[in-house]
């Protein structure tokens, strides 16, 4: 078994997704890079909305700097939802797609090798 690298204090989370047809880039809580093939004009929206989100480095140097906030988004949104019969920001599909990701990964690692999604 490979010995796993020391966590390194201080450095951003990061995450980046590249396929056939684009790339998503992740630092932090922020999107830094969002690139398609073709590109749609929604995708001019989400550049444009996340440009100037910065979150500052979270908890990555200072573990007291993470926040409880978007947990709290996603379960108003959640109460208003079925309160207003509105539907939910994230439903059971969007959850989906975010639990087979964290899967892929998880399975990636195990085998060393890369996986095609959907699993």
């Amino acid at each position: 078994m490979k010995a796993r690298q020391p966590f390194t204090p201080g450095l951003l989370k990061k995450l980046e997704i590249s396929g056939n047809q684009g790339t998503v880039s992740l630092e932090d809580e922020d999107i830094i890079r969002w690139e398609f093939d073709p590109d749609l004009p929604e995708d001019a929206e989400i550049r444009e909305r996340f440009a100037e989100t910065r979150s500052g480095g979270g908890g990555a140097a200072d573990p007291r700097a993470i926040t409880h906030e978007n947990h709290r988004l996603q379960m108003q949104n959640f109460i208003n939802a079925i309160e207003n019969g509105t539907p939910h920001l994230v439903d059971g599909r969007e959850g989906r797609k975010a639990v087979e990701i964290i899967l892929a990964i998880y399975k990636s690692s195990q085998e060393g090798r890369m996986v095609e999604l959907p699993l």
